[in-house]
C-alpha cells in the first residue's frame, strides 16, 4: 500500500504559512527559547540572523500584504515557550514587540 505525504492546501496563504512554519521549526530545533534564560542576547542575535537570512521571503510577504503570517508564527512560538504562570497579555506583548522590531 502506497501512502502519499502530499499536503492539500486550500489557498496560497496556506502554502506560505506552511513554509514559514517549516523554516521556523528548523530554527527552533537548534535554538530553544525560554523566558529568563541567561543567554538571551545570543538567542536574539541568532533569531534576527535567521530572519535576515530569509529576508527575501519576508519581503515577498510584506509586498503582498501577507506579513501577518510571520506574526502568527511569532505569536505561536513565544506562547509555546512561555511558562504557564505568565499572563497572556505579557506573552502577547513580548511576541508583538519582537515582531515589531522585525517588521521595521
Amino acid at each position: 500500500l502506497f501512502r502519499s505525504s502530499i499536503a492539500i492546501f486550500s489557498s496560497k496563504e496556506d502554502v506560505l504559512a506552511r513554509y514559514t512554519r517549516s523554516i521556523t521549526e528548523r530554527f527552533t530545533r537548534t535554538h530553544s527559547f525560554t523566558y529568563g534564560q541567561q543567554n538571551f542576547e545570543d538567542y536574539m542575535l541568532d533569531l534576527f540572523t535567521h530572519l535576515y537570512e530569509h529576508r527575501e521571503f519576508g519581503r515577498i510577504l510584506l509586498d503582498n500584504h501577507l506579513l501577518y503570517i510571520v506574526e502568527d508564527v511569532f505569536d505561536e512560538n513565544f506562547l509555546n515557550a512561555s511558562p504557564s504562570d505568565r499572563n497572556l497579555y505579557q506573552q502577547m506583548f513580548i511576541a508583538g514587540g519582537f515582531f515589531s522590531v522585525y517588521r521595521m
